[in-house]
């Protein structure tokens, strides 16, 4: 069915920006438009007095007549403050005025507050298609005289406006405005020689791609090495073959394991991928070297954290832990860094060496879970310096720097954009669902990005994996999961 969306007045092009981005989030039923059609079958002819509030799809169904008209004695319009009370049968949103006129409202009172508050579903759909920030910015000045606190995250990985957004269009919402990709300008690094270095396996291919391709849309990088482990010659050429297409600068390294011992460090692993081995041979030859992990995607350019790595003081550089940031370490340093992005200054640091002695030595309480994370912090913890959080970035540091543009999202731990979720290995989403605990933390908070990412290079891609990825945007376990965060962080809010 063809729906011809009829503003009839003027309004502003910002608040236009606004309604749209709010009607086409809800309304995916019939083919909408906000441009007059000949074989057009129903118009709805409104104003900006009136902001969508739930999908029209099902009622325009049985719908009869060609034309719609929503006006303030409709049946289909809310009036009062949808914040208070939200309405299960209205598809609009009523304000007494337009939304540009109320925009230059001065005084806030007891009466204009209750439809002043519903302002808020009209910042969160501005900031989502990019109204002006003047625009935002008069928004944020209305809402804050009546919900002095409505900006805050409150040490929450949502902040107080986004949460009472989606207390009433969903969730999804607000991954769908974190899931908006960056586009990549300027590519430069600074003047040094630097290596950039992973490792991979057999099951880690594909998000490797998906990690090194979104690396070098930021970066120009000069040196990128991929040490696949325990690979055959043979899937290490066709691996090189394959990354070359992204830059010719990628080595493919084929790489075993260069310990083996029963041990109890990380989760009782026989082979422990020290990558002690790999630093021994790389920090000695580069001004620079960048260790990261796999699950990460870049969405910004890395050239002022070099910069900041080369001209400070320390030999090593990494952003916080989620440990650190919940003070959950038990260490006797001043820093814990995540073992996800690290760089390396020039130098010869014995790594093989002082990690058989680590690995060899007992150690208290859990000291020795995270392996190789936890030997770089204790053992080098007066060579440590902390990166800005937005390097290494997850749902847990949005929760203490919510503004923040982040460069490298980590999408760190047992839940990720690519991995079974129903896998025992894999069970964070799991046991939230079943009531084992509840999760504050929305560990999918950016799997829309990295989804949306992967939808740019799919033609690049295994089908395998775009099909689990594919499963993963649509299940309903996953839908459980992100409500029961959601309506904890609202009962935390007091919303």
């Amino acid at each position: 069915m063809k729906v011809f969306i009829n503003i009839t007045e003027a309004a502003s092009e910002d608040t236009l920006k606004a309604f749209k981005a709010a009607f086409f989030y809800l309304n995916k039923g019939h083919q909408y438009s906000f441009i007059k059609e000949k074989d057009t079958d129903i118009t709805i002819n409104l104003t900006t007095q009136f902001f969508p509030l739930k999908s029209l799809d099902t009622y325009l169904d049985s719908y009869k007549d060609k034309e719609l008209n929503i006006t303030e004695d409709s049946p289909l319009i809310f009036k009062g403050s949808v914040y208070l009370k939200i309405p299960q049968t209205k598809y609009f949103i009523w304000f007494p005025t337009s939304i540009d006129n109320l925009l230059n409202t001065v005084e806030i009172n007891k009466n204009n507050a209750t439809y002043l508050s519903n302002l808020a579903y009209v910042y969160t759909f501005g900031s989502t298609a990019k109204s002006s920030q003047s625009y935002l910015d008069r928004c944020e000045q209305i809402l804050k005289l009546i919900y002095p606190k409505i900006f805050s995250n409150y040490k929450l990985s949502f902040s107080g406006i986004e949460l009472v957004t989606a207390k009433v269009y969903g969730v999804q919402l607000i991954y769908n405005k974190l899931g908006v990709l960056a586009k990549p300008s300027d590519r430069s690094l600074i003047n040094k020689n630097i290596c950039f270095a992973c490792v991979t396996s057999i099951e880690y291919t594909e998000p490797t791609y998906v990690f090194l391709h979104s690396m070098f849309a930021f970066n120009d990088i000069k040196l990128f090495k991929v040490y696949y482990v325990n690979g055959t010659k043979k899937a290490v050429e066709e691996l090189q073959k394959r990354y070359s297409k992204i830059s010719p600068n990628i080595e493919v390294i084929q790489y075993s394991y260069h310990t083996k011992a029963k041990t109890k460090l990380h989760f009782n692993r026989d082979y422990v991928d020290s990558k002690m081995s790999i630093l021994d041979e790389l920090t000695p030859m580069y001004d620079l070297t960048v260790m990261c992990d796999c699950d990460i995607l870049c969405q910004g350019n890395l050239k002022s954290t070099l910069l900041t790595a080369s001209i400070s003081s320390g030999n090593i550089f990494g952003g916080r832990d989620i440990l650190a940031i919940h003070g959950a370490t038990l260490i006797n340093c001043f820093k814990y860094i995540n073992g996800g992005f690290i760089i390396y200054k020039k130098g010869n640091y014995s790594f093989k060496d002082l990690y058989y002695k680590w690995k060899c030595t007992p150690h208290k309480g859990d000291v020795g879970f995270y392996n190789e994370q936890d030997f770089i912090n204790y053992t080098f913890y007066k060579q440590i310096t902390y990166l800005l959080d937005i390097n290494n970035f997850t749902a847990h540091h949005r929760a203490v720097t919510s503004k923040a543009t982040p460069i490298i999202y980590h999408y760190c731990g047992p839940t990720k954009p690519y991995q079974n979720i129903r896998n025992d290995k894999c069970n964070t989403v799991n046991k939230v669902v079943l009531g084992y605990f509840v999760a504050n933390i929305p560990e999918t908070m950016f799997f829309t990005l990295y989804h949306n990412y992967v939808d740019t290079i799919k033609k690049d891609l295994d089908p395998i994996f775009l099909k689990i990825i594919d499963y993963l945007k649509h299940s309903s376990l996953l839908n459980k999961y992100n409500d029961l965060v959601l309506q904890y962080n609202l009962t935390e809010l007091g919303i």
